[in-house]
């Protein structure tokens, strides 16, 4: 499979957000926590998915979209506290601190080149759904597709980054932990996105 815009799009949020790491010289913490958010990114364009997909589904428009907005809104919860719990476990075990409003504030608006970084995520991802959308991806997959897509795609890479994170406190420059942890989203969310795309192909065909 070649590298299409999306997948582009993809790493180079990833070289975005390594690029500022080292140039802020932040802590390789500070990349679980940015790897964290982009969870949080990936469920909220997750959310236009629901009210496009099954658009080949029976019954009328209205029955679909009210079938959606549900699911929509039962994901919003679910993925919701699935979220906040890795985030607490990523919270207390790696950056020493609570997961709430005020610890994310701080470390959105006073860590310098987060918000950039975050705004690279979002771009990648909304880049994603554009194309799967005018590619007519979006409307034919599945809604019960939809709602596990996200799961998917987190749990094997987060549970990487954690395993890697504690190999940290044995690296003898944080930069090297910085790049370490880069190397190992870029390469996991290759390997993720084309499992992913051909799941959304299949079901194109």
């Amino acid at each position: 499979m070649k590298l299409n815009l999306p997948l582009w799009a993809q790493i180079g949020a990833n070289l975005l957000s390594l690029v500022l790491a080292l140039v802020m010289g932040w802590d390789p913490v500070l990349m679980l926590f940015l790897f964290w958010m982009e969870n949080v990114i990936i469920g909220l364009w997750q959310i236009p998915r629901f009210l496009t997909a099954d658009g080949n589904q029976p019954g009328s428009q209205l029955q679909r979209l009210s079938g959606a907005l549900f699911k929509a809104g039962f994901f919003t919860v679910h993925y919701g506290l699935f979220t906040f719990i890795h985030g607490s476990l990523l919270f207390e075990l790696f950056l020493k601190q609570s997961l709430d409003v005020q610890t994310l504030e701080k470390l959105v608006f006073s860590t310098q080149g987060i918000g950039l970084a975050l705004l690279g995520m979002f771009l990648s991802h909304g880049i994603q759904f554009f194309s799967d959308l005018l590619s007519g991806v979006a409307r034919n997959t599945p809604i019960d597709t939809v709602m596990m897509e996200p799961y998917s795609r987190i749990v094997i890479l987060h549970l990487v980054l954690l395993a890697s994170a504690f190999l940290l406190t044995l690296l003898p420059n944080p930069v090297i932990g910085v790049i370490l942890l880069s190397a190992i989203k870029i390469i996991m969310d290759i390997h993720n996105e084309r499992k992913i795309e051909k799941k959304r192909e299949a079901h194109v065909s």
